[in-house]
């Protein structure tokens, strides 16, 4: 029997175009690391190195050109998706540092005057759906870590750290600030680093962590909501910069994570049991911060037990919007939070300037995951 080749050709290669595409549209590791394979996305710069035990992904960011003002959440901004480890690579890889910076043209650090905020995220549902842990995703922010104007790294303590499987895409959000000089004419990037460790590197293993977030929430003037939809020159803040992330309670309040500086000092608590939602009792091993210039505080309170768990504080410059320093938390040995205990926020501001200036408070948990502990052993 004699095969003819030639009429046999095109089927075969339409065949094969047919699963190359479904192999890129379906499976995510080989998108990623195909990504990775073709060189840079979008501008963005990606190199890997190793110290030792640690890795790192350092991931420099398109070139933005700063000429003009760009107040809170208004910056020109650039995401990259990637993971820490082709499909190939290490099975397990534990985030341990996540740290930004903005440099110039020659490579040099300049002042985070000019860093909003920079997030990386993950899906929560393909997260836990790869550890096989049921009905987590859907209470759990996609958030693994903010970093922002005045706290631009976070270290885990020794010995914890956020387990990674190496097919697990994340994706690294920056944003630019300035508030400072108008006439500037600038071209800039934001340079991000990821360290990890992989599980062969381990011994003994590290403890896993969950990250959940807890924010300030205030109530919308729905009269107000309604009246500035119509009319969107009066006054856009706060909420029609976050009109997408208006929050409806089931009595019918709505509430915003954005809101207007009153004058002079304010202080708002706020319940946050609700958005806490812890699955078990557990312990706190690191916090960080997510505010606005003008927070001079920020303290998570557990209610039941009367007393404070975390409070950080903000080094504001109080003539200009700029913050200095943001206090964060790390513990080996933790802080113990309890699932049937109830949780409240507390923020103090302190805005003296004559222009309006939004404000907006998050609070990040990093929760040790027993739930997690018990698979990976």
């Amino acid at each position: 029997m004699v095969l003819n080749f030639k009429k046999r050709s095109p089927l075969l290669i339409l065949f094969s175009l047919a699963i190359l595409c479904a192999i890129y549209f379906f499976y995510s590791p080989f998108k990623t690391w195909l990504k990775y394979a073709i060189g840079n996305q979008n501008g963005w710069n990606i190199i890997k190195t190793s110290n030792g035990s640690i890795n790192r992904i350092a991931l420099t960011s398109p070139k933005f050109l700063v000429d003009t003002l760009y107040p809170s959440m208004t910056g020109p901004t650039a995401t990259h998706y990637f993971n820490l480890e082709q499909p190939f690579g290490a099975k397990i890889n534990w985030l341990v540092g996540y740290s930004t910076c903005v440099i110039n043209s020659a490579g040099e650090i300049l002042s985070d005057d000019f860093l909003c905020h920079n997030n990386l995220d993950y899906n929560t549902t393909d997260y836990y759906h790869n550890w096989g842990l049921k009905g987590r995703a859907e209470s759990l922010v996609p958030r693994l870590a903010t970093l922002t104007q005045g706290q631009t790294a976070i270290q885990f303590p020794k010995g914890f750290g956020i387990p990674l499987k190496s097919n697990q895409v994340l994706s690294a959000s920056t944003q630019v600030l300035n508030v400072t000089d108008k006439f500037i004419n600038q071209e800039i990037q934001h340079k991000i680093e990821l360290d990890y460790t992989s599980n062969k590197n381990l011994k003994p293993p590290l403890k896993p962590l969950f990250q959940q977030s807890v924010m300030v929430l205030v109530e919308v003037d729905t009269n107000k909501l309604a009246e500035k939809i119509r009319h969107p020159n009066i006054d856009c803040l706060p909420v029609m910069s976050t009109i997408n992330s208006l929050k409806v309670c089931s009595s019918g309040e709505v509430y915003t994570g954005h809101w207007v500086l009153p004058e002079g000092k304010d202080t708002i608590v706020r319940d946050v049991t609700e958005l806490l939602k812890l699955p078990f009792s557990t312990t706190l091993h690191y916090a960080s911060v997510h505010v606005h210039p003008h927070c001079t505080s920020l303290e998570l309170i557990d209610r039941s037990a009367g007393k404070s768990i975390f409070k950080s504080k903000i080094n504001n410059d109080s003539t200009q919007s700029r913050m200095y320093v943001i206090e964060d938390f790390s513990s080996e040995e933790g802080i113990k939070l309890f699932k049937d205990h109830s949780y409240e926020l507390v923020c103090i501001t302190n805005h003296h300037l004559k222009d309006k200036r939004d404000m907006m408070a998050v609070m990040l948990l990093y929760l040790r995951d027993s739930e997690l502990e018990k698979i990976l052993d």
